[in-house]
């Protein structure tokens, strides 16, 4: 438990998870071109993959997935160090408060596991992070690692400040996008993955937020039911309990503070009131016995327990039925993402060619439509977290701006095939000019010649 008589901090954290999960997720463009895809039969993946899909999406299936030694030679969870900076500055309302780290070095444990789409073959690779067994990451642990992919709004520039090292001897470290080639991942195309977003998986089971802890201890009001309860038509009971929490500096406030700050990715997380927790803690998806919310770039899932993350801990170190949504959502964002850059640079030539915008509306209109991923989920809730991430994170909406440019793309080809017609129009109306007067001054050779 935090020391409540002083101010919550990196060295005064409230929550400390032993069943923590980081999930960075990195895409990885397609090389040109690409080989066959082969579903990985046999993968830790497949039993639950193939169960997540509907009927009509499991043969054949969409993407395959696979967990990845590194090196392969190498156990599956593999030590790592966190170098975290001793100071950082973030930025909220106007205020650059800092932040100091007394211990700048953490250990962890990464597991690596991939996810190759088969129409196209972009993979998506998982970089999971996680406590080593005896260890545990604290609410400031996850919202660093939360600032490698997210944090616009402070503005830490935590990304270029955090390092890992692979070992002892790897004193220099590396940036988290120097990661994969470090890794020595078998990565097909000569750029970098980019890493895009994070899935958070925390299992708290006891509410002082160590899922380890087994007490004897009558079990105390959850705060994610209390917060459940407060929101429902009878609620009046939660929602008194919650206004005592929040007006008084006890633990219950300090946890629903610290769940803040992972679920907005935030440090700026004290100033929170009993309103703002209700709206910031509001589950994506109601209806699921845990807490599951899709923040902008982030997926997370907060439980007492969960069976997935438990049986995957030592292969894939987080539950596929969390990452592989996720996926095809970022699967999908990456695919409007590339059609954008190709519109806007073809947009943008003004000397191209009609096959090159030709070449660039049929590109973009493959990736905006026909290697699109629909809703290929059987389960409501993985059906209702794609259907939610599509609308909340602007997926659909930036889609369908996207397609209005390839609309313009299409204008313009229009308009370069009108030139060139007019311009062919042009070129025979001259020949045909010339053949005229070629003809003309034949006959008035002829007419000169009879003479």
């Amino acid at each position: 438990m935090p020391d409540l008589s002083q101010a919550p901090g990196p060295d005064n954290p409230t929550l400390n998870i032993a069943m923590a999960a980081v999930c960075l997720h990195f895409v990885e463009n397609p090389a040109s071109p690409t080989s066959p895809f082969v579903y990985p039969s046999g993968s830790v993946f497949q039993s639950m993959e193939l169960d997540l899909l509907a009927y009509r999406f499991q043969d054949p299936p969409p993407f395959g997935s696979s967990i990845e030694a590194v090196p392969a030679a190498h156990p599956q969870r593999r030590p790592i160090l966190i170098e975290y900076p001793e100071q950082f500055t973030y930025h909220s309302e106007g205020r650059a408060p800092q932040l100091r780290i007394e211990a700048p070095l953490r250990r962890a444990e990464l597991l690596v596991s991939s996810t190759r789409f088969a129409a196209c073959g972009r993979r998506i690779w998982h970089l999971v992070i996680t406590p080593p067994e005896g260890e545990t990451f604290s609410e400031y642990d996850l919202i660093m690692l939360i600032h490698l992919y997210d944090g616009r709004t402070e503005r830490t520039g935590l990304r270029e400040q955090i390092r890992f090292r692979l070992d002892d001897a790897d004193s220099a470290g590396c940036l988290v996008s120097e990661l994969p080639r470090r890794l020595g991942l078998p990565l097909q195309a000569n750029d970098d993955p980019e890493l895009k977003c994070g899935t958070l998986q925390l299992l708290i089971g006891n509410d002082d937020g160590d899922a380890a802890a087994k007490t004897d201890e009558p079990r105390r009001p959850n705060v994610f039911d209390t917060l459940r309860s407060a929101r429902e038509a009878d609620g009046d009971e939660a929602a008194q309990r919650l206004k005592a929490w929040m007006r008084d500096d006890c633990p219950q406030r300090r946890q629903i503070m610290a769940y803040c700050g992972i679920v907005t990715g935030i440090f700026d997380f004290e100033k929170i009131d009993d309103e703002e927790a209700l709206d910031t803690l509001e589950p994506t998806f109601a209806a699921s016995s845990s807490f599951l919310r899709i923040h902008r770039r982030t997926l997370i899932s907060i439980a007492d327990d969960d069976r997935g993350m438990r049986e995957c801990w030592n292969s894939i170190g987080i539950s596929p039925y969390l990452i592989l949504p996720h996926a095809a959502l970022i699967y999908n964002e990456a695919l409007v993402d590339w059609a954008e850059r190709g519109i806007s640079a073809a947009l943008a030539d003004h000397g191209a060619r009609l096959g090159a915008l030709e070449d660039a509306h049929f590109d973009a209109d493959s990736h905006l439509n026909a290697l699109y991923l629909p809703n290929v989920f059987n389960y409501v809730t993985e059906r209702s977290l794609f259907d939610a991430g599509d609308l909340c994170r602007g997926s659909n909406a930036r889609r369908t701006a996207v397609l209005a440019k390839l609309d313009q793309l299409k204008n313009q080809i229009e308009i370069v095939r009108e030139h060139q017609r007019k311009g062919g129009e042009t070129i025979i109306q001259m020949l045909l000019a010339v053949i005229s007067l070629l003809q003309v001054k034949s006959v008035i050779a002829e007419i000169l010649g009879g003479r």
